[in-house]
């Protein structure tokens, strides 16, 4: 999505004077609750819990351009993706998010930032 973002969609914009988009995706694994407010097609359709809660708050500290996932998929990643990654520091923020899996803090890992 970056790729093509930067390499399609922004040489785009630029050409006809408009600023270049730019996105945050971040990602977390687990359990959610669908609620469906309604009964037609139509309705309106919600996920809540607490992954869901990850993740807004991984992707609100993720950079521009950047993908950001939580400790359980980046330890699912084969080592050479692993490698594009490194571990963020959330020492200095107000995280109280725990990792199901070990009653840890949960951990989040990023992209490195590459200028291409």
């Amino acid at each position: 999505m970056i790729s093509v973002l930067r390499n399609d969609i922004n040489p785009v914009f630029h050409r006809h004077g408009y600023s270049e988009l730019q996105i945050k995706i971040g990602m977390a694994e687990g359990e959610n609750i669908v609620i469906q407010y309604g009964q037609d097609k139509s309705s309106q359709i919600d996920l809540i819990g607490y992954v869901m809660n990850v993740t807004v708050k991984i992707t609100s500290i993720t950079l521009p351009n950047r993908i950001s996932v939580g400790g359980t998929i980046y330890t699912l990643l084969h080592p050479k993706t692993q490698s594009d990654f490194e571990k963020v520091s959330l020492e200095n923020m107000n995280w109280k998010y725990i990792d199901k899996h070990n009653e840890k803090p949960y951990k989040v890992y990023t992209t490195k930032y590459t200028s291409q």
